[in-house]
């Protein structure tokens, strides 16, 4: 449904979130409209990304291409630290730099406390962990633009933090890329139908990953 807020709602200044359960009348089954009548209480609220009723945070951020920024990274982890709830911090692209540069990082965020998963779309490096990190509660994935968020989740929906996954979607990604498509829909339904991916989804989401902020 394609649904417009009510006006009081507006009047009270009450947002209308992504995650939000909602309460729709008036609505139109044949045009596929409704209006947005009140706002059920929420679980959860997070002001950046400005989003619901999620019970988990997968953070990710690129080790280059765009280059690592410590300050912005920082100022991500102390705004969600506020909002309690459970942060993973995954750091992308480590295909993509030498072994002693990804381990430095990785020190580097440990020494602010925090525990950092070094992942790689390209490899499946640390797939694995960050798949079981998405499985105890519904996830938002959220990291600045050209950190991998949709390139992560195609990842996981295809299976590469699956060992027995990696030949089936290494052809995959090969039949695509000699067709010049790259990461093509029809290659990644074909690997997902095959592989049963039945897990893929657990609370990582189409609609949490259009979130790009």
């Amino acid at each position: 449904l394609l649904c417009t807020v009510r006006a009081l709602l507006k009047k009270i200044n009450q947002r209308v979130l992504v995650g939000d359960r909602v309460r729709v009348h008036g609505i139109d089954w044949l045009e596929g409209r409704g209006v947005i009548e009140s706002v059920q209480a929420r679980s959860s609220e997070l002001a950046d990304p400005a989003i619901a009723n999620v019970g988990h945070v997968l953070l990710l951020f690129g080790l280059t291409q765009p280059p690592f920024e410590p300050q912005q990274v920082s100022r991500f982890l102390v705004s969600l630290g506020a909002s309690g709830l459970p942060v993973t911090l995954a750091l992308n692209k480590c295909d993509l730099l030498p072994a002693c540069d990804v381990s430095a990082r990785l020190q580097q965020v440990a020494f602010w406390g925090y525990h950092a998963v070094a992942v790689s779309c390209e490899t499946g490096q640390g797939l694995e962990e960050v798949a079981r990190a998405l499985t105890a509660a519904v996830s938002v994935v959220a990291g600045p633009s050209g950190a991998g968020k949709s390139s992560l989740i195609n990842a996981l929906r295809m299976g590469r933090h699956k060992p027995e996954a990696a030949g089936l979607v290494g052809a995959a990604v090969a039949t695509a890329e000699a067709a010049g498509t790259g990461w093509s829909s029809s290659a990644a339904a074909a690997a997902e139908s095959e592989l049963e991916l039945k897990d893929a989804g657990n609370g990582c989401s189409s609609s949490s990953s259009s979130i790009e902020q």
